[in-house]
């Protein structure tokens, strides 16, 4: 029986044995192959370290960084301005009593360069003492994330607490509300935009809205909340500070949790009436602009920069001939003379140019005859583009009158050619015989005379 005892002793302890091996195994495969920095501290003193420490560190070797102790990888002081030496042994001390602790540390590497890392010492027990598992994680692009999003954060309150003409907001889902939301967060300046004094009220949003604009505003908000689809409205609010009413676009994205269930809805409040005043101007001007360009007697064209005809008042189908439907799309040059083509070119050139433009030429009317025009021409937006205007005035009549009152003048200047030189002979002769021939010839020559 004693023999059997010690047999079963032995086998025991030589399990025992080959599960301590395996484990360390384990322990050192872990440990070596693990993408964390890993180091063995024992005191102040690295005992061991793995690879990844050695590349975090920036060390040629795995001996290089052995030889050094936890302040040599270290600026001489931490972030809250104590000296790294000091506070690593603090640090470490805890380690040992606590059994374990995690911290954030700035380390530097072999070339200068600090980095943030976390760090997690655990104790461990060797023989007859205690010794730290060092874990070391690069947290520094994790803490210039947290930077930036800090950053990001104060400047997005900033934002919202020093916005002018518009609001942020955030509404809950409330059931219990009429509104169906609850206001969780609101720029505080929704007070200077609307004048409602409790913006986390959420029926004051709505109490102030015009008559005429409130119906249409419960509608969308309960379609929003219903079916978690977009709002946007554009509403007069009164405001009862400044005593008139105000337009406002309110505008909010509906958010989802997981599971797909609306949760809230993140928003935008403009203060939207200069730009309503301004489009009431713009109105009041596009009316104005087409009751001249409606009853203008001179044909008004406007022309895009290919030289294609893109609008046309009523006296310009007039004076060409063509109903508008025909002449809308016809190019510059299907309606001038084809001698004169050169004209139009100077015109779209130095509209392009110098904005202004101004000239005489001969167009077409649709059935071919000529129209001698006057044309003054400018640069011109038109439905947000630019185009070529041109004002063009038809002055036939004053050219055929100016033909006529030269031909006139002609005639006038030969006349008065003629009596000068019989004025001359009546002075130089006294033979009236060849002076009633000669006057008969010039009569002749002049009113068509036969006798």
């Amino acid at each position: 029986m004693g023999i059997v005892h010690v047999t079963i002793g032995v086998t025991e302890r030589q399990r025992m044995v080959e599960a301590l091996r395996e484990s360390e195994a384990k322990f050192r495969l872990l440990f070596e192959k693990s993408p964390d920095a890993m180091l063995l501290l024992d005191g102040d003193v690295f005992v061991d370290c793995n690879q990844a420490a050695v590349e975090m560190m920036g060390c040629a070797s795995k001996e290089e960084l052995l030889s050094l102790r936890p302040y040599d990888i270290s600026p001489e002081r931490q972030p809250d301005g104590r000296l790294s030496v000091e506070k690593a042994r603090e640090l470490i001390d805890r380690a040992h009593r606590e059994g374990s602790l995690r911290f954030e540390w700035v380390h530097r590497r072999m070339d200068g360069e600090d980095f943030s890392a976390e760090v997690l010492l655990t104790a461990i027990p060797l023989h007859d003492r205690q010794i730290l598992h060092v874990s070391l994680r690069d947290v520094t692009e994790r803490k210039r994330a947290e930077e930036a999003l800090r950053e990001s954060e104060a400047n997005l309150r900033s934002l919202l607490e020093h916005a002018a003409n518009f609001a942020v907001y955030r509404v809950a889902v409330d059931p219990s509300n009429p509104y169906a939301g609850k206001v969780v967060m609101v720029s505080p300046s929704i007070r200077e935009i609307t004048g409602i004094s409790d913006p986390y009220h959420f029926e004051s949003w709505f109490e102030n809205i015009h008559p005429e604009d409130l119906t249409r505003a419960v509608e969308a908000n309960r379609r929003a909340w219903e079916r978690g689809e977009p709002y946007s409205q554009q509403v007069r609010v009164y405001h009862p500070q400044k005593e008139q009413w105000i337009w406002v676009h309110t505008a909010s994205t509906p958010v989802f949790d997981a599971e797909g269930n609306l949760t809230h809805f993140n928003g935008l409040i403009v203060d939207i009436t200069e730009q309503k005043r301004a489009e009431e101007e713009l109105r009041e001007r596009e009316v104005q602009f087409r009751s001249i360009f409606e009853s203008t007697s001179d044909a008004v064209l406007i022309f895009d920069f290919d030289g294609t005809i893109v609008e046309a008042n009523p006296a310009a189908c007039k004076m060409y001939g063509y109903s508008y439907e025909e002449l809308i799309g016809l190019s510059g040059k299907d309606i001038a003379r084809s001698d004169h083509y050169h004209i139009f070119e100077d015109f779209k050139r130095q509209v392009k140019t110098s904005g202004r433009f101004s000239a005489q030429s001969v167009d077409l009317r649709k059935d071919g005859s000529p129209i001698h025009i006057e044309v003054r021409g400018a640069s011109f937006s038109y439905k947000g583009r630019p185009h070529l205007l041109a004002v063009v005035r038809d002055v036939t009549e004053r050219v055929q009158a100016s033909q006529i009152l030269e031909r006139c003048v002609e005639e006038r200047t030969r006349e008065l050619s003629t009596l000068l030189e019989v004025s001359h002979n009546v002075a130089s002769t006294l033979e009236l015989e060849p002076l009633l021939g000669l006057i008969l010839d010039q009569l002749k020559a002049v009113v068509d005379y036969s006798g």
